[in-house]
């Protein structure tokens, strides 16, 4: 008997039982069956447990993966994929994945499979920590919402080079075949903005359709109250394996895309998905709701790795008196050597279920964390991945490679990747979350055990909210005004980056904001915003008004004129050096870095027409205390200007 009838005759029983222990039994066979089917030269074992439980009854299918979790995912993929022929492209007559996306719209609308979704979601995150899915790439290949989440106009970087390195034609013979290879190539030459913005809407709308679908299906199992805490730790073991985006450390190697991580579409659809499920926070403003406690714990996301706001002045005073050996250290080793301490102590890798002691946080609070997690974990550094290709590209390609193929082959590999970065909702959802975080903070920093609070929070709050708004600002420059009325480009305005500017001058002037990392992100905001309005404006144009562009956000808006200055010359003030930093980071700052950014700025409110900025300027230097901590800091950077250019 083959393994196909064999499984027909389970779902006779199935049908035919009277009792549910009977049903439960013959579940229970068929998910012995699939666990023992065996892949063949063609597919996989995965591939052939999907067509076989393709046809089953969506009850049968339910009971089955209750009862053998393990095969939920290959029986839930035979069931999106059932009558799908051929590969989910976004382009042509979008037969396949009209039939993928009708199939997935079907799941939440029927308990059984909404139920049988939810313990799939929840095996897969125990797959992550039983040694069955091994790293982001094994997990997203599990995955039985990988149909719907790696579709995307990503094009495959190995279409374009290969380890060597080496460049290749990626419409030549050689070139892996994948439809997203096909999105673009039928563009005309320039100008080609139109021609880009309508295949842009095109695609977006149904790569929106395929994630609109797996979001339903994940809102419908955090509904279900014994559900939930799997769904987390699915979304949560999601956002993690998506860490060897961040790890690599040498520079030339940023442009490869780890083999032990999700594919690039996979994780921008993920985040997009944290990101939806967040929505209603901003949506509603249910930031009160948020519990700060949540980072006092490595469960679902990790923060006793990271920086925190605020790391105190002298931190290891407390603590002198417990070793006379120590007397000979500076505060800041004193610091550094209690830190390693206090992290020695603390498990060495986070959970992804909360502890049967632990208190539960409600859903409001663990969403807010994850979204910013997805930020952190894809959407930033597939931003970088974006820039370190093409750089790639272009230094590979000079001298090798003719001018106009070169342009040609970084045009077709930028167009699918901004196509999907630059995804207006995903941008503006980003964005949204950006601002409703520094809000969110700045309101834990006026509470009255703020000092606490602020040693806890991590400081990538910030930080990843700057980068963010710097996204945008360089992503508004490339778009014109009518693409974002017309929803083809995320609408960050003047209004938007100004609101982000005030709240930046607030973090700037708060005690409890001292880490240099934050500091330095903040001022490179500033800097994106003028360098926008710079790029924009021709030869000898106005600085302020219609052709400042982004740059109007800072000097046409008269708060940020009055309250910009200031805030920049505390900072300068404020901003310390960064010890035992990693050089090769991107984050890798110091502190005169920064003060000649904020030289530059300094200069430009000092220098600027209207009275208001160089006002603001003379009253801070009015205060007998600021002045004199802000000539102190300027003797010190000419005192090490001096020094280096003697070096030299």
């Amino acid at each position: 008997m083959s393994d196909e009838t064999a499984l027909a005759a389970h779902q006779q029983e199935y049908a035919a039982a009277t009792s549910e222990d009977a049903k439960r039994a013959a579940a229970a066979a068929a998910g012995s069956l699939l666990g023992r089917v065996e892949g063949d030269l063609f597919s996989s074992a995965n591939e052939v447990r999907a067509a076989m439980t393709a046809r089953l009854s969506r009850d049968f299918l339910a009971a089955i993966t209750v009862a053998t979790p393990k095969m939920a995912a290959a029986a839930l993929r035979g069931r999106l994929l059932d009558g799908c022929a051929g590969a989910v492209a976004l382009d042509g007559d979008g037969r396949v994945l009209e039939k993928l996306c009708a199939n997935a719209e079907a799941v939440p609308g029927d308990a059984a499979l909404a139920k049988a979704a939810a313990s799939c979601l929840e095996d897969e995150a125990l797959a992550t920590g039983d040694g069955r899915v091994r790293d982001g790439a094994g997990f997203e290949k599990a995955a039985f919402l990988e149909p719907l989440l790696a579709v995307g106009p990503i094009p495959p970087w190995d279409a374009f080079a290969r380890p060597g390195p080496r460049l290749v034609d990626p419409v030549g013979a050689g070139a892996p075949r994948h439809p997203s290879l096909s999105y673009f190539r039928g563009l005309s030459g320039f100008p080609r903005s139109h021609d880009y913005e309508r295949q842009a809407l095109f695609l977006r709308s149904r790569n929106r359709r395929a994630l609109d679908a797996a979001v339903k299906i994940v809102e419908k199992a955090l509904k279900s109250k014994t559900a939930r805490q799997g769904v987390l730790a699915w979304l949560a073991r999601a956002l993690a394996l998506g860490a060897p985006l961040s790890e690599t450390r040498v520079r030339q190697d940023r442009a490869w895309h780890p083999s032990d991580a999700p594919s690039p579409m996979f994780g921008v659809n993920v985040a997009a998905l944290a990101l939806r499920l967040a929505a209603p926070l901003w949506e509603k403003g249910l930031g009160s709701k948020v519990d700060w406690r949540y980072a006092l714990r490595d469960e679902r996301v990790a923060f006793s790795s990271s920086e925190p706001l605020f790391q105190g002045d002298g931190a290891a005073a407390d603590d002198a008196s417990d070793s006379d050996d120590d007397e000979d250290l500076t505060a800041e080793e004193k610091r550094l050597m209690k830190q390693a301490l206090e992290m020695s102590l603390k498990p060495a890798t986070p959970g992804f279920f909360p502890k049967d002691d632990a208190p539960d946080f409600s859903f409001i609070t663990e969403i807010f964390f994850l979204a910013h997690k997805a930020v952190s974990a894809y959407v930033l550094p597939l931003w970088a991945e974006f820039g370190h290709q093409q750089q790639f590209l272009h230094d590979a390609g000079q001298g090798r490679v003719a001018p106009e193929v070169l342009e040609k082959r970084s045009r077709m590999h930028a167009d699918g990747w901004l196509c999907a970065l630059e995804d207006p909702r995903l941008l503006e959802d980003a964005a949204a979350l950006a601002t409703f975080s520094t809000d969110w903070l700045l309101a834990q920093l006026s509470a009255p055990d703020a000092r606490d609070r602020a040693s806890r929070l991590p400081a990538a709050l910030v930080k990843d909210a700057c980068d963010l708004w710097s996204t945008l600002a360089r992503c508004a420059e490339r778009s014109s005004a009518a693409a974002a009325r017309t929803g083809t480009a995320a609408s960050f305005g003047a209004h938007e980056a100004s609101k982000a500017v005030l709240a930046c001058c607030e973090l700037m002037r708060h005690g409890l904001v001292e880490s240099p990392i934050v500091h330095a992100k903040m001022v490179d905001f500033v800097c994106e915003l003028l360098r926008a309005g710079g790029r924009r404006r021709p030869r000898g144009g106005a600085r302020f008004g219609a052709d400042a562009g982004l740059a109007g956000a800072v000097l046409d808006s008269e708060r940020v004129r009055r309250a910009l200055p200031a805030a920049l010359a505390h900072l300068y003030t404020a901003v310390q050096a960064v010890v035992g930093l990693d050089v090769d980071s991107d984050d890798a700052i110091d502190k005169f870095s920064v003060r000649r950014r904020l030289n530059a700025l300094l200069l430009t409110f000092w220098r600027y027409p209207l009275r208001e900025p160089r006002q603001a300027l003379l009253d801070f230097l009015g205060d007998a205390a600021k002045g004199k901590e802000l000539g102190l800091a300027f003797l010190d950077t000419v005192v090490y200007c001096g020094e280096d250019a003697l070096g030299r």
